[in-house]
């Protein structure tokens, strides 16, 4: 479950990213976060 203002926050992002489908989207942040939390990882 997502609080209205993530939902929010997810539609405007990928409005911005010209993204169409908030699954899409999703799937892009996931995407992304776990990028990001690979390349923060001390070795």
């Amino acid at each position: 479950m997502m609080t209205p203002s993530e939902v929010k926050g997810i539609d405007d992002w990928s409005f911005e990213q010209r993204i169409r489908s908030r699954g899409e989207a999703i799937r892009r942040l996931i995407q992304l976060g776990l990028e990001t939390a690979k390349g923060s990882k001390e070795p």
